[in-house]
């Protein structure tokens, strides 16, 4: 990964990581109600987050409006991704 995320620098492409997992990926796959414990415990005492979902979960787009309702009650707001944007990088 570090050679890709050199190489997609080089051409302008800004990487980021994830500071928050869902665990959607996982074997058994997690209930919906496990994906939002996960996403809420994970961000607690963080500033700013980066949650890392994944389109093959079913139950990814089902826990989607509490996970948003409950990432506002902690004092998160939403913006899209820009080369300005916080980022996370693992190494």
């Amino acid at each position: 990964m570090i050679k890709v995320t050199q190489v997609m620098t080089r051409r302008g492409y800004r990487y980021f990581d994830w500071n928050v997992e869902s665990g959607d990926s996982k074997l058994p796959r997690p209930t919906t109600e496990a994906m939002i414990r996960n996403v809420l415990r994970g961000s607690k005492n963080k500033h700013n987050i980066i949650v890392l979902f994944h389109d093959f979960n079913p139950n990814t787009p089902r826990c989607l409006p509490a996970v948003i309702k409950g990432l506002r009650r902690q004092g998160f707001i939403f913006r899209a991704l820009t080369k300005h944007s916080f980022t996370v990088r693992f190494r």
